[in-house]
Parts: C-alpha cells; structure tokens; sequence
C-alpha cells in the first residue's frame, strides 16, 4: 500500500485503480483519415500531443462537418485527456479551457471522473515513468509502438486523495504554464524576425531600396544561383540499424538529430533522443557539424529547418548547409524556413521527398554584405533572445521531469 503524509497528520492510503474506473469516458478516434482543409477546428493527431499539453502550432483543421462526423462518440471538453496510441505512444495532453478540437488518427480521449481523479493530476500520473512503462511495455507494432485500447482501459494507477492529487496537479501544471508561456513568447519573436524578413527580402524594402537599381528582378549587387553555389552541402548518414552497438542514449556520445528533434517550431535544437557512439561516427564516416550549421529535412516531412545549438550529426533525412560567416546565418534560415519545398518534389502515396541533388540544386538568393550586414545587427537580439527562451524552456521541462516521480512515489 502507498502512503503519503499530510501536514505531519494522520497516513492517507493511495488506492491502486483501473484507468477505465475513474473515467466516465474512454473513447477510441475514428480510424480514418481526415485532409487537411487550412481553417476551421484543429484536427489532434499524435504530433499535436505533447507531453501534458496539446501543441497547436501548425495543426492541421477541418470544416465543421467534418468536426462533427469525428465527434459522432463524443466531443472533447476542458479537462478531458487526449492519448497518443502511436508515434509518440504514450504522450498525453490535456484539453485547456476553450479548445474546440476533434480526434486524428491513433488518438484516445480520456474522461477523469471527477469525483474520484483530478484531470491534472492524472495527465502527469500517466506520464510518469512507471505508468509508461506499464503503457509500452504492452505495446506492439512492427514500425512505431502501437498501444491498444484495453492496454489503456486496464491500465493501473495509484491515486492519493482527491485534495492531495490537486496540490500535486497543481505544483507540475505550474511548470507547464510556464513553458507554454516562454513557448508563446518564442512565436511572437520569430513571428517578428519572419516579418522583418518579408519586408527586406521579399517586399525588398530594405535601408535605401529606394536608390537601388534592379536588375532581373534582383537588385543590383545580389547573387542568384543554387545553394550548392554558396555552401557546402553535405548530407547525414544512419548506421546499421540491426547493429544496436552503434547508438547510445541522448546525453551519451554525439548526439544523433532526426527530424523529430527538429519540431515545428524549434528555432535551435539543443537535443537529441539519440547518439552515436564515436566508433560509429568514425567507421561509417558521419559528418560532425560544427554549431550553428542550418541543418534542413527533405524527406518524410520536408522543410523544418533548425540552426544547431551545439556539434552534433544527423541521419540520411536531413541537409546541413554549413555557416562560415556569422553575417550569413539568421538570414540563411530565415530564406530556407521561408521556402516554397513544394516546388521542389513529387508526392507518392507514402510520403512526400526530395533527394539530396534536388536540394543541393534548390534556387538560393544571397543579399550582398552590406545589407547582410545591416539585417543580422536588426535580427540578431531577437535570435539571441530566442535562444535564451528555448534553454529556458529546456531548464523548465527538465526540472518538471526530474519531480514528475518523486511526486508519484510513496510519501511525496
């Protein structure tokens, strides 16, 4: 039996429950796809599900009726949870005050009763590590991890009373406030540096644009031409996949970027799930990119684009286009964040690529360096803020992890 003391009071026993014994609802998603439409509901599918939150930056909507057809069981609510059963099985997030959203693909909804569970509390109960233990040591699939609904449903949770769960609820939810308040900040700020971008580069509005000849569509002193005429493209490399003895855990050997390190809305990518270790970087000849290369993925989802905020390598997904001038390098991720990737590949019914020559022969404008020049003394405090905010970010996470546990053990 669990025990948690209050107040230096009586002991309080912690009860060990069934999942489906505390919800009134778990509900499975229809399972079927829905397009994309640009506007309307956001559509939950499991990269929109983080880890107590839902990520809402560049989700995917859908028309009312559409919104309708994937509610037909039931229509997520304040306070409901929403679980990823693949890719990232596990994560869980909670529906916030005001969010009117509809369930992807490989998507659950959760609802806690609340005469018996506390809807934050149990968001990060379910993330704790021996919950997910529980949840993945079950799951299966050849390719992604895949948890079933009855896996889900008699999962078994420890819950303290309810006015204990509260105040545990509450300490992590405060972490989370905060993250999501440096995220908010962080899209403000890109927001910003893109915007000043478009008027210098696109609307060509730059100091003394009015001055300035033009010549086919360029002004005069800029260079148009392919990327591989200004950097020095290289591309990542996977070791053997079967030969485990080549990769280590993040915080181990170098780190290993794939594109789901990237997110959608990282400026800097600090970490890594994965690494390599330096036996496998020397015997397959992985590249080891110095900090601050613009690294850019091309297959499966094409055109995130990160700077590296440390020296790390990446797979075969991923483009790195060196930076050896400083004066070169807000304006270079900005021009390639910017960029139109759907000129550039084909679509098949898997997935959507471009191959490495395609991007080495992408068209890349490059301004001459005194507007260079005048565009990173204009951007850079906002990139250097934004580095600031996603080590803050980073700091938050890690401290809300390290006593997401201790919290959910006997006599926290």
């Amino acid at each position: 039996m669990l025990v948690v003391k209050k107040n230096g009071g009586d002991d309080m026993a912690w009860e060990k429950v069934k999942l489906k014994d505390v919800c009134t609802l778990i509900v499975d998603c229809p399972h079927s796809t829905a397009p994309n439409e640009g506007k309307g509901y956001p559509l939950i599918r499991t990269p929109n599900i983080g880890r107590g939150r839902l990520l809402l930056d560049g989700v995917h909507r859908v028309s009312k009726a559409v919104y309708d057809r994937r509610n037909i069981r039931a229509i997520p609510q304040e306070n409901d949870l929403i679980f990823a059963r693949e890719a990232t099985a596990g994560n869980v997030a909670i529906v916030q005050k005001n969010e009117k959203v509809c369930l992807g693909q490989r998507t659950v909804l959760l609802r806690p009763d609340p005469k018996y569970v506390d809807s934050d509390y149990l968001v990060y109960c379910l993330l704790a590590p021996e919950q997910q233990y529980n949840l993945l040591g079950s799951a299966n699939g050849s390719t992604v991890a895949h948890v079933n609904l009855p896996v889900i449903r008699n999962l078994t949770i420890s819950l303290p009373p309810l006015d204990v769960q509260k105040r545990i609820g509450q300490v992590l939810k405060t972490y989370d406030d905060l993250i999501e308040n440096n995220r908010r900040q962080v899209r403000l700020l890109e927001e910003a540096a893109q915007r000043l971008y478009k008027e210098w580069f696109v609307k060509f509005h730059f100091p003394g644009w009015e001055e300035t000849k033009m010549v086919d569509g360029l002004p005069v002193g800029w260079k148009k031409g392919r990327a591989e005429d200004f950097f020095d493209i290289t591309i990542g490399k996977t070791p053997p996949r079967a030969q485990q003895e080549w990769f280590e855990n993040a915080g181990q050997g170098v780190p290993w970027l794939s594109i789901s390190d990237m997110g959608e809305n990282n400026v800097f990518a600090f970490k890594t799930k994965e690494s390599l270790t330096k036996e496998a970087v020397n015997k397959f000849h992985v590249n080891v990119l110095p900090q601050g290369t613009i690294l850019v993925s091309f297959k499966l989802t094409v055109g995130r684009v990160v700077i590296a905020a440390t020296d790390l390598c990446t797979n075969e997904a991923i483009a790195h286009f060196p930076i050896n001038d400083e004066i070169k390098e807000a304006y270079t991720f900005l021009y390639l964040k910017n960029f139109s990737y759907d000129t550039l590949g084909s679509t098949s019914s898997i997935s959507k690529a471009v191959n490495s020559k395609i991007i080495r022969a992408m068209p890349f404008i490059m301004p001459n360096d005194e507007i260079l020049s005048l565009f990173t003394k204009q951007v850079a405090p906002i990139m250097k803020k934004l580095y600031c905010l996603q080590i803050t970010i980073l700091k938050l996470q890690e401290a809300r992890d390290r006593l997401l546990p201790r919290l959910m053990r006997e006599g926290s």
